[in-house]
């Protein structure tokens, strides 16, 4: 499950060591934008000590640099960690090579990736498919400055970016993870955006603030409606199949395999 994705910056000891603490479903320790270029290189052996030494009880992510990919990968691949985040992902072949160099060194690191720009979003039709990709995120920040869109509360200007990497990534089978909610402390607008990300399809979402992740918790699990709906259409199945009867209904409606799915899933979200 991979409701919340929390960055946490890779030069930061303190955030590092507590980083478990917070309770999101994932933890990436970024050397990327949080870490100037000076610290690169100290950056990376603390976030390699950390996941050599510390336990933590949740997905352990790095975001590495796109520009020392290989470096950073054959660093991270003998430390404990789950996935590798790759930003920036555009070039289909690039990524190609950099999965293989990855699962090369340690089969068990999953690849997600981030897409920040408008190539990246024309190619995620094929890096959603590559063998190891288990999740595409969308960094809309990037995203509406190269496309030169202005930001807005309605986010009406990331809708169609939105929609095709959850299209993209339900074809795939993978997590489609949604942009991060920049306003820390405009708590109305998150739900409001959460909600509204939950309802398309979306799995989870990037997080740059601890603050926001019960928050988004609670938007991503069920309402008593729709776990009262659940359990009618569970039973409802339970008994025509009692009754050895082919025809099912709830309510007047037809109960029919992805409503089924639907009310499975609305079940298995309640934590």
């Amino acid at each position: 499950m991979r409701r919340t994705l929390l960055f946490i910056p890779g030069n930061n000891a303190g955030n590092i060591q507590n980083a478990g603490l917070f309770g999101a479903d994932a933890i990436i320790f970024d050397l990327e934008d949080a870490v100037s270029p000076m610290q690169k290189d100290s950056a990376l052996n603390l976030v390699c000590n950390a996941l050599t030494m510390l336990n933590y009880e949740c997905e352990k992510i790095v975001r590495i640099n796109l520009e020392n990919a290989k470096n950073d990968i054959l660093a991270l691949s003998k430390t404990k960690i789950n996935s590798i985040l790759i930003p920036k992902a555009e070039n289909v072949e690039e990524i190609k090579e950099l999965i293989k160099y990855t699962k090369n060194l340690n089969p068990k690191i999953e690849i997600l990736l981030l897409i920040e720009t408008p190539l990246g979003l024309l190619n995620a039709k094929e890096l959603a498919f590559l063998n190891g990709v288990s999740a595409i995120c969308f960094g809309a920040e990037d995203y509406t400055s190269e496309i030169g869109a202005r930001r807005s509360e309605s986010g009406v200007e990331i809708d169609f970016a939105r929609n095709y990497l959850l299209n993209v990534c339900k074809a795939a089978k993978i997590d489609a993870i949604d942009t991060p909610y920049t306003n820390i402390n405009d708590e109305n607008g998150l739900i409001a955006d959460t909600t509204y990300i939950k309802n398309l399809g979306f799995d989870g979402k990037l997080v740059i603030s601890p603050r926001h992740i019960d928050i988004i918790h609670n938007c991503f699990k069920p309402s008593q409606k729709e776990i009262i709906w659940a359990n009618q259409v569970l039973n409802a199945i339970k008994e025509a199949e009692l009754k050895k009867s082919g025809v099912i209904s709830l309510n007047g409606k037809m109960i029919d395999a992805p409503i089924v799915n639907r009310a499975k899933k609305i079940l298995k979200e309640i934590l």
